[in-house]
């Protein structure tokens, strides 16, 4: 393990299939708590509804875009992780389609990302370090959102497509978030 260099990452589209999964199994029942809610007497449909709290998916927005940053580094544990989940998740994704389906994986365009600077370097590690710090104090499920949030973020964010999104934009914010905080310091 060279931690000094990322792995390259591979990008198929069973990888995307794993990642869009993970998106998808946290995401239908936070919109299914949102449907309206039958009347129990037999009378009106319309009772009350059940209102969708977009809060309770920031867990989820958090891991997505800290694991998004992960594979913006150049090298170290971070980097690493991040490219070794992207490369698990092809194998995995691309037995998964195949055998599912019986269709063979493609091998997706790969995202030119922005590697993290000196600034966003700082910035990504601060956030690991709040992460680390907060990690007991959550609960659990927040835990696996954000486990989730990251795995997701990680195998999507070297996506050429609409996938990849938020790998072209969380890198170069956390560039020049971290700047002037390295003009400072």
């Amino acid at each position: 393990m060279d931690l000094f260099n990322s792995p390259t990452g591979r990008v198929s589209l069973g990888g995307i299939l794993i990642g869009l999964g993970i998106l998808a199994w946290h995401l239908i029942p936070w919109w299914y708590k949102g449907r309206k809610k039958k009347s129990k007497k037999g009378g009106d449909d319309t009772a009350e509804s059940s209102r969708r709290d977009w809060r309770d998916l920031a867990p989820l927005g958090y891991g997505l875009a800290f694991g998004s940053a992960c594979v913006a580094c150049v090298g170290g544990v971070l980097g690493w992780a991040a490219y070794t989940i992207s490369n698990i998740n092809s194998s995995v994704g691309d037995r998964a389609l195949a055998g599912t389906t019986g269709a063979q994986s493609d091998a997706m365009p790969q995202n030119s990302i922005t590697y993290l600077n000196g600034g966003g370097s700082i910035i990504v590690a601060l956030g690991l370090v709040a992460l680390i710090a907060l990690w007991k104090k959550f609960p659990k499920r927040t835990r696996v959102e954000l486990g989730s949030g990251l795995w997701a973020g990680a195998s999507l964010a070297l996506g050429a497509g609409a996938s990849g999104v938020l790998g072209r934009t969380v890198s170069p914010f956390l560039n020049s978030l971290g700047d002037p905080l390295v003009g400072v310091l």
